[in-house]
């Protein structure tokens, strides 16, 4: 049976006494586990900053148990005066839950106000956590046990908790608005983050393709060791000129270039003293 159905029963069968206590803390602990599940499947209850945790402590936890202890707290008296066989102990207990997890809400809202980089958190939350705590003193007060008094009659705790209830349920909706705000920023902020890594990104891929591309294109270049004239030019037919060159001593004693050819009868000048030498004269 769902929470909504399990309501309208108890609407619609009115109970008084034990019964109808144990009747609406039953719904009342469905209400609070559904609060708790919101928490887990969100993972906020894992949230690593500090700000949107402790709002998020408050918001879905604290204050709805607190809200709803008060109202146990009220019943549990209301009881005790019918004559119900009931010890004043129970109530103190109930009283003292409801001051822990005051107390929690208290140091938790400090907390987020002193980490939180948005301006707005204390702002917005500091009056209603000061109507808040002004509601809870006479149901709960923060004095040491001891110095606690009896808790009040059944007719001025109802009162009593009627205004510490509207005192929580603003805190509250002020918390889960704040929570949501600052989700959203940094849902905002984390999408900014990526777009500037894949910007990044593409730049790099950009620079690199350019990079590969101008070095398969650049000119080959003389390397150390290499004979200059000989990395880029194209390769010399076996067989040329150039190839086989081969020098011209005699040309060179002579101051001729190498490649002049040898004056008119200097090449078989030999031959021709040794003809001259034979002939009769």
């Amino acid at each position: 049976m769902d929470l909504q159905t399990r309501l309208a029963e108890l609407s619609a069968t009115p109970r008084t006494g034990k019964s109808a206590y144990a009747a609406y803390s039953e719904a009342m602990d469905v209400a609070l586990f559904l609060m708790l599940r919101v928490g887990d499947t969100s993972k906020l209850i894992l949230d690593p900053e500090i700000d949107s945790y402790y709002l998020m402590d408050a918001g879905m936890l604290r204050l709805p148990s607190i809200m709803a202890d008060s109202g146990r707290m009220t019943d549990l008296e209301v009881m005790r005066e019918q004559g119900g066989e009931l010890p004043l102990a129970r109530v103190l207990v109930a009283r003292d839950r409801v001051g822990t997890a005051a107390s929690a809400v208290k140091s938790g809202l400090a907390k987020s106000f002193a980490s939180s980089a948005s301006r707005s958190i204390g702002k917005d939350l500091l009056g209603k956590v000061d109507a808040f705590h002004a509601a809870l003193e006479p149901m709960a007060p923060t004095v040491p046990l001891v110095d606690q008094s009896l808790p009040p009659n059944a007719a001025l705790m109802e009162t009593q908790r009627a205004r510490l209830v509207r005192a929580a349920l603003e805190l509250d909706t002020a918390a889960l608005d704040q929570l949501d705000q600052l989700l959203v920023t940094r849902e905002r902020d984390l999408e900014q983050s990526r777009f500037v890594a894949l910007m990044v990104l593409i730049v790099g891929l950009v620079l690199a393709i350019a990079a590969l591309a101008w070095g398969t294109r650049a000119p080959r270049t003389w390397k150390k060791g290499q004979p200059e004239g000989t990395g880029a030019g194209p390769a010399r037919p076996f067989g040329s000129a150039d190839a086989h060159h081969e020098r011209n001593p005699e040309a060179e004693s002579s101051g001729l270039s190498p490649d002049a050819s040898p004056p008119s009868g200097h090449k078989h000048g030999r031959h021709t003293r040794k003809k001259a030498a034979g002939a009769p004269r």
